[in-house]
């Protein structure tokens, strides 16, 4: 049980093959944190107060450098990807597409998350 740390309560961060299980986290500013990892299983986890529940896999530059020197030879990592197909000219609508997609997807557990939090007012 963890509760009140000032970043991520849970950090993993360019592992491979991690269980995050059976935890509780409460009142941090990210209850779970994963990024530049593979493999990772996430359950049974109890999030509940905190200013992001579960933060994984978020897209940035630095992302795309630190892919680039732990992927392995012919791995094919969505940072990689993005940024291989970012500067050609007739691979440009793929990459939007797939952006605009990723958005879409996010869309709907953001509104559901934001719905069922919601104090009712009476």
């Amino acid at each position: 049980m963890l509760s009140g740390i000032e970043d991520a309560a849970i950090y993993v961060g360019m592992c491979d093959n991690i269980d995050v299980r059976i935890n509780e986290v409460f009142e941090s500013v990210a209850g779970i944190e994963i990024e530049n990892s593979r493999h990772c299983l996430v359950e049974y986890n109890y999030v509940h107060d905190n200013a992001g529940g579960l933060l994984a896999f978020a897209l940035s530059f630095d992302e795309i450098i630190v892919t680039t020197f732990t992927a392995g030879a012919g791995q094919n990592t969505l940072p990689i990807w993005i940024f291989q197909n970012l500067f050609r000219p007739n691979q440009a609508p793929i990459v939007n597409v797939v952006a605009a997609a990723l958005i879409l997807v996010s869309i709907a557990p953001i509104y559901l998350s934001q719905r069922l939090t919601q104090e009712k007012v009476s």
